[in-house]
């Protein structure tokens, strides 16, 4: 039985709107770890020792569903979790959602390249020339899977790259 649901992608890739999804599905409350990260939304981080003390006391409840980008909590979430969903839709569908979304907003021009910039930045390697330290990365996210999924067999995944895809799974758990 799937209690634990960790959902993880590159920013814009439908993460907030598959865990409400999931969460009236399933009956299971869901989180977004931007309310953890952030004191006031994407203007006042906390202070990194007290977000990680309610990460660690979220990740001790027998039901959630979490989903964020930030790596340093994935692990955790990663670890705890019964399922794992990595949304990784292509590039030119997250940067679609992405100015729909932010162009929804009003942002400045200066605002929208920098969200452009930092999706884009997903799937660069760290250690690539150009690589800015991004909290979402493609490869991180990929070795937590295989490290804790894949090789030790702690929790079933799935990967989703297309809205085909991602209706199969949203009609398998309706399905249960």
């Amino acid at each position: 039985m799937i209690r634990r649901i960790y959902i993880l992608g590159n920013s814009s890739s439908g993460k907030s709107s598959l865990s409400r999804k999931l969460s009236s599905v399933l009956r299971i409350k869901s989180y977004d770890l931007d309310d953890i990260f952030w004191e006031k939304k994407f203007t006042a981080k906390r202070d990194k020792k007290k977000a990680l003390a309610m990460f660690k006391t979220l990740v001790k409840k027998k039901n959630w569903i979490i989903e964020g980008v930030y790596s340093s909590y994935a692990k955790i979430g990663v670890e705890k979790a019964d399922f794992v969903i990595w949304l990784d839709y292509p590039f030119h569908i997250v940067a679609w959602r992405l100015l729909k979304r932010q162009l929804a907003k009003r942002v400045s021009l200066t605002e929208l390249a920098d969200f452009l910039h930092y999706i884009w930045d997903y799937r660069r390697k760290p250690g690539h020339k150009h690589y800015q330290r991004n909290e979402a990365n493609y490869y991180k996210h990929k070795e937590l899977i295989e490290k804790h999924c894949a090789a030790k067999g702690s929790c079933d995944y799935v990967k989703i790259r297309s809205n085909k895809e991602m209706e199969r799974l949203l009609k398998g758990f309706s399905e249960r």
